[in-house]
């Protein structure tokens, strides 16, 4: 399955901003180098996801963006649903494979909406490697 560059970059910069979540604004080149985002590509998502309402942003100093919605609240379905619009289905044709596509969506989409920035937070923490001294 493709996901645009764009759809992953705006996921990956929520997953940053739930990292830091309740620390305050983060600067776009903090998100930027972290997640290997260019930039300015970057500053044009987020305000997008602002536009949208997901993120929030300060100017000055201590400006940055974070987060308006809590991460257990904020699903993935929620910013792919914004960030692709209202999606049109082609005309089914009636065969089989048609029906195997519509099942596939059907499955992502229910993943993508039970899925939440918090819990792939945690799902990140229970995967990564411990180190014992």
């Amino acid at each position: 399955m493709h996901i645009p560059q764009k759809d992953r970059y705006a996921l990956q910069a929520i997953l940053e901003l739930t990292r830091l979540y309740g620390t305050g604004p983060v600067k776009v080149s903090a998100i930027a180098q972290s997640q290997s985002i260019p930039p300015k590509f970057l500053e044009t998502i987020l305000n997008e996801l602002k536009h949208a309402g997901f993120v929030g942003s300060r100017r000055g100093q201590d400006g940055g963006f974070y987060l308006l919605i809590e991460p257990s609240e904020l699903t993935v379905a929620m910013v792919l649903n914004y960030l692709r619009g209202a999606s049109v289905d082609a005309e089914p044709t009636g065969d089989v494979i048609d029906s195997l596509w519509r099942r596939v969506d059907r499955a992502c989409s229910q993943i993508y909406e039970s899925t939440s920035f918090a819990g792939l937070l945690e799902e990140e923490k229970r995967h990564a490697p411990s180190y014992a001294i």
